[in-house]
């Protein structure tokens, strides 16, 4: 019973980490409605795609992809020189796919809202 209560907070500790990131991450994206179209893109760069739905109105999406071994392991000295000799032998077979898509809406040049979708919509540390 002690491992079933224990599990289960567990759980929970995770669950509520994922909606406070994403309170967080919501927090963060709050700052861009009201700004201009071009402050946005100052900031972020050109959008990933861009929805058109009139001449004055249009979505602004931007995704972040990214991989990760499983179990954190990495190649030796991944942040120094790649030296052929050191990756030999090493393989991980596994990965972990994160991504977040950001998209803003943008109407007569103003940002109005924002959306987000993703695991990997997280608030940046600072």
């Amino acid at each position: 019973m002690k491992k079933i209560i224990f599990f289960m907070l567990l759980l929970c500790g995770c669950a509520s980490k994922t909606i406070w990131s994403g309170i967080a991450y919501s927090d963060e994206l709050k700052k861009y409605v009201g700004q201009n179209e071009i402050s946005l893109y100052q900031e972020w760069g050109a959008p990933d795609n861009v929805i058109a739905i009139s001449p004055y109105n249009k979505v602004v999406s931007y995704t972040e992809y990214y991989a990760e071994p499983q179990g954190g392991q990495i190649l030796p000295y991944a942040q120094n020189i790649d030296y052929k000799a050191m990756n030999q032998g090493f393989t991980a077979q596994n990965f972990n796919n994160y991504y977040c898509t950001t998209s803003f809406t943008i109407q007569n040049g103003i940002v109005t809202n924002y959306s987000f979708n993703g695991d990997d919509c997280a608030a940046k540390q600072e």
